[in-house]
């Protein structure tokens, strides 16, 4: 399956689903008679019911739930030979040979299959303080700066519209 530069594919198979981005190519399969797909340009997002009810590949890399709780997890290829994995909801569990590994539920890696294979990004402009992501890529924790102070707003409107007028 192959998708145009605007487009998008969805397939549901059993207790999974399939979204192929634009500008994406996968191959559908089947292992022991569950539902498998290869990306081999582009991204997609699948999700499953269960961890036995669909397998992602990328390359030698072989993605699954890790557990039997619904699960969504993201993939895009960067190369043949790298790619970022993001686990959007529930756990994945990503086998490359031997390496296994879990990836937590919000948490993003690169992976980086042959080190000399992958093609350096251009470098972008720089300044104080710029870091490099590496593996893995975290959530931002600054995020929690701007909820903390809308939290705090809420309480204060909601203690200010519920005080009593006779009380001064």
């Amino acid at each position: 399956m192959r998708t145009e530069t605007g487009g998008s594919l969805q397939i549901r198979a059993g207790a999974a689903r399939l979204l192929l981005s634009g500008s994406s190519s996968a191959t559908l399969t089947l292992e022991i008679d569950r539902p498998a797909a290869i990306l081999t340009t582009g991204s997609a997002v699948f999700s499953t019911a269960n961890s036995k009810a669909f397998t992602f590949h990328v390359a030698a890399a072989v993605i699954r739930p890790s557990t039997d709780l619904p699960t969504i997890g993201q993939v895009m290829v960067l190369n043949p030979k790298e790619f970022l994995v993001k686990s959007v909801r529930g756990s994945l569990r990503i086998a490359v040979e031997d390496d296994v590994r879990e990836i937590p539920e919000g948490v993003a890696y690169r992976v980086v299959l042959d080190p000399t294979a992958a093609e350096p990004e251009p470098q972008g402009p720089r300044g104080a303080g710029a870091k490099d992501h590496k593996w893995p890529i975290k959530k931002p924790k600054f995020i929690w700066i701007p909820i903390s102070l809308a939290i705090i707003g809420t309480v204060w409107a909601v203690h200010e519209a519920l005080e009593s007028p006779d009380r001064p």
